[in-house]
């Protein structure tokens, strides 16, 4: 089963799955982004840590995803990388609880989807 097919189906048998999505591990959520948006505005991790008052240490823990800042920080981060806070712990957009909904290879393969039951294209086809 591929990651598409198994986030589709996990979506299908527990609607709930999108809600609790958010809650499932934002510190890693904030690592991500924090390490995109800083590296995108061309800071250093010590640049960012001088920007919200913090040692350049902890910013590398809340990158890696070690640390759970307090709501101060967040926000001060928020602040320093031009985002929100909710940004900040969104999951990122290819993250797989945000890939849109497909099929799984089964039914594809019944829509003319010359795919065996793993996904995975036949041989000669």
């Amino acid at each position: 089963m591929s990651v598409d097919e198994f986030f589709y189906r996990l979506r299908m048998e527990s609607p709930e799955f999108e809600a609790a999505g958010a809650e499932v591990d934002p510190p890693h959520f904030l690592a991500i982004n924090v390490l995109h948006l800083r590296t995108m505005r061309g800071m250093t991790q010590a640049a960012l840590a001088k920007a919200i008052g913090i040692a350049q240490p902890r910013i590398a823990e809340i990158e890696r995803g070690e640390a759970n800042p307090r709501l101060t920080t967040i926000g001060r981060l928020a602040r320093a990388l031009e985002t929100t806070v909710s940004d900040l712990l969104r999951a990122p957009p290819d993250h797989p609880s945000t890939r849109p909904l497909r099929a799984p290879a089964d039914e594809q393969a019944a829509a003319g989807d010359p795919a065996d039951e793993t996904g995975r294209r036949k041989v000669g086809q």
